[in-house]
């Protein structure tokens, strides 16, 4: 069984999988923990590489990356799918519909490549001080 963790940043994700884990072990389910989406970009080898990254690369681009590792991370699970037996439980922090928010907010706000008419000026201006 695989188990996708959605919700929006601070709502408590990451906690309910460090104490779901345990419950369901003590329930006699085997669980594993899903890798961090962040070890699916190819942008970066290390966590705290992405606070940089975002504040430094156009949101298109973001977006386009957070979509790719999303289904990178998606086919990783469904590879390993047939070596689960029935009482294995895979936790995966941060599932797809908030992966798929992510890249829209990060579309939608992100720092805009130069020239991209879809963003207002106004909100060009905003983002470039932000990234210095």
């Amino acid at each position: 069984m695989i188990v996708f963790i959605d919700g929006p940043d601070g709502s408590g994700k990451s906690t309910l999988v460090a104490r779901l884990g345990p419950a369901l072990v003590t329930h006699g389910r085997t669980v594993t923990h899903a890798p961090p989406l962040w070890s699916y970009l190819n942008e970066m080898s290390a966590p705290e590489e992405f606070a940089p990254w975002v504040r430094t690369t156009p949101g298109i681009e973001i977006a386009h990356a957070l979509l790719e590792a999303k289904t990178r991370r998606i086919e990783s699970l469904i590879t390993t799918a047939g070596t689960r037996r029935a009482h294995d439980v895979t936790l995966v922090d941060r599932g797809p519909k908030t992966e798929i928010c992510s890249a829209r907010a990060h579309h939608k706000t992100g720092i805009p490549a130069p020239g991209n008419p879809q963003l207002p000026d106004s909100s060009t201006d905003h983002h470039r001080m932000r990234a210095s």
